[in-house]
């Protein structure tokens, strides 16, 4: 029988539960209310983290309707946690874990214990039972499951949810109002201009610099990543969002190479050439009324890119 569910919000201090308690709470797909629990999760038994918002809508990536709301209340992303992939043929996505409070346990009161670490046999135990391929051999992880445990936003629903959440404390009112504005001027602007950056050629070139982790690069000039574009905006594929023209001509450090990621909407995985992710630039989901909590990694190809210096870089 399952405790009685406190809504977790924003700030709040928790720790995740052991691999024998989350492992009670799953079906036979790994799944609680359709939400898979992912071997890459089971690390983190134990362990306390801080609540970084209530997962009340997210983007889809390949969908039709690109933002859509959560179906279950009771979902959270914890500060920092993001999918490693080594159990998934390391997919280098790099996505927001996604976690059920019946994962997790409120330690805001102080009086809890240490945790004591994580139980080896029993986290062999969870690894083992959590399916990583369905039936067609496809990848099964939280991100190609996005589609089931989310459903359609109405546009009344998007205005209300912005109200919902400040109420839950993922964001301020004052910064919400902030956020509003910001995304009204973006979509006047993309009416205007466009949603995306166009270029102007058919076949796109590519540039190799085998940039590793932790070397300095700086983004090139928008006008130069315009120069490298398809009229879909697109380089080789790629698209050169509107929100990452805010880093152009600012510096950044490699966090990692993307030499391959799970597909969202298919769950194929895509190799992936002269793509880099940089620290601390994420998604923006600037014609996202009210934002997206998801912060999905902006992908960068190497042309867009200038190396500043030779930075030892990161051991793999």
């Amino acid at each position: 029988m399952r405790e009685v569910k406190r809504f977790l919000h924003a700030g709040d201090l928790v720790e995740v539960r052991s691999a024998a308690d989350i492992r009670a709470t799953l079906d036979l797909d790994g799944c609680l209310d359709g939400l898979p629990f992912m071997p890459e999760m089971v690390k983190h038994c134990g362990q306390r983290f801080r609540v970084a918002y209530r997962a009340l809508k997210t983007c889809v990536d390949g969908h039709p309707e690109y933002m859509r709301e959560v179906c279950s209340s009771d979902i959270v992303f914890l500060e920092g946690l993001r999918c490693t992939g080594e159990h998934h043929s390391e997919c280098a996505r790099g996505c927001l874990l996604l976690w059920k409070s019946d994962w997790l346990r409120n330690v805001n009161n102080g009086a809890a214990p240490v945790p004591e670490g994580i139980d080896a046999t029993e986290a062999k135990l969870l690894i083992d039972s959590l399916p990583t391929v369905d039936q067609k051999g496809d990848f099964f992880c939280q991100s190609t499951r996005m589609a089931h445990i989310t459903k359609r936003l109405s546009k009344f629903r998007r205005i209300m949810m912005c109200f919902r959440e400040v109420a839950v404390g993922n964001i301020g009112p004052l910064r919400m109002i902030k956020q509003v504005a910001s995304t009204a001027c973006w979509k006047i602007y993309g009416l205007l201009i466009g949603t995306n950056p166009k270029g102007r050629l058919s076949r796109t070139p590519c540039e190799v610099l085998d940039l590793q982790p932790g070397e300095m690069v700086e983004v090139k000039s928008y006008s130069e990543i315009v120069a490298t574009l398809d009229s879909n905006g697109c380089n080789r594929g790629l698209l050169f969002g509107m929100d990452m023209r805010l880093s152009c001509g600012r510096r950044f450090k490699v966090a990692r190479r993307l030499e391959q990621m799970i597909c969202e909407d298919s769950g194929k995985m895509r190799p992936v050439k002269n793509t880099v992710v940089l620290e601390g630039v994420t998604c923006q989901c600037i014609f996202a009324l009210g934002g997206c909590p998801r912060k999905e990694p902006a992908y960068w190809r190497e042309i867009w890119l200038k190396r500043v210096s030779h930075v030892s870089p990161v051991s793999k």
